[in-house]
């Protein structure tokens, strides 16, 4: 991964793209550094601040997915 910071002197910026880069899906991203806000919890997250997040059907997919995950983890033991 490459990151840099630059300020333009006009309507072009120029990468410089290493070969082994080349031919694969990379991501650009433009964004003024004083658009970024850093949201930081007034306090810290407990379980409860994602109650209702999911779907009861979502939440037993969810819980039905890990306990199989579990039992695969334990028989791999």
């Amino acid at each position: 991964m490459i990151k840099t910071h630059v300020t333009p002197t006009d309507g072009n910026i120029s990468i410089k793209v290493p070969d082994d880069y080349i031919g694969k899906h990379v991501e650009v991203l433009v964004y003024k550094v004083d658009e970024l806000i850093d949201i930081k919890p007034t306090k810290p997250l407990t379980m409860s601040a994602y109650k209702g997040l999911l779907s009861k059907k979502e939440a037993t997919e969810l819980q039905d997915l890990v306990s199989k995950s579990r039992e695969e983890w334990k028989d791999s033991i």
